[in-house]
């Protein structure tokens, strides 16, 4: 079975001190960029913010070079179906690439953010981001700044800019 380097960092270590040296398999990081397109595309197609986006994470986590805007869509349960031999780790960075995708849209869409929890609540993944993000989208800002800081999110944040 082939498959893609998770980074393509020596050591498998990324940029958040997370090692992913275990390998991918093609199939599933296939199904995984149908899957992220699939869940931020609004109602034509993705942005180009998006695309660009979408591309450079598939190209360098996992070696996929894929035209994300060609990508045939997938079903909530086909990707769930997919993904059901990959492990919960994955599938809640799955759905964190879903949130990251949602998050560049101003506004976020309700149908995306209606979207991505179906994907997420799918693949069985429940991520304080993807109800932050559907927040957003109703309009809901100051009940996800709070959400963010009950989180303790705003916390790192914070001191994260003071180094």
């Amino acid at each position: 079975m082939a498959s893609v380097a998770a980074s393509k960092g020596a050591s498998g270590d990324v940029s958040d001190g997370t090692n992913t040296s275990e390998a991918v398999p093609t199939e599933h990081a296939h199904a995984m960029a149908r899957g992220v397109t699939s869940a931020i595309r609004g109602t034509d197609r993705l942005t180009r913010v998006q695309s660009s986006l979408m591309s450079a994470i598939f190209e360098s986590q996992f070696d996929l070079r894929v035209d994300v805007d060609q990508l045939e869509p997938i079903s909530e349960d086909e990707l769930a179906a997919a993904m059901s031999a990959v492990d919960d780790e994955a599938r809640r960075r799955l759905v964190q690439l879903m949130v990251l995708g949602e998050l560049v849209l101003k506004p976020i869409p309700p149908e995306v953010a209606r979207q991505v929890a179906g994907y997420a609540e799918a693949l069985a993944v429940d991520d304080q981001f993807v109800r932050i993000a559907r927040r957003y989208a109703q309009g809901g800002f100051g009940l996800a700044w709070i959400d963010l800081h009950q989180s303790g999110f705003v916390e790192h944040w914070e001191l994260a800019g003071t180094d």
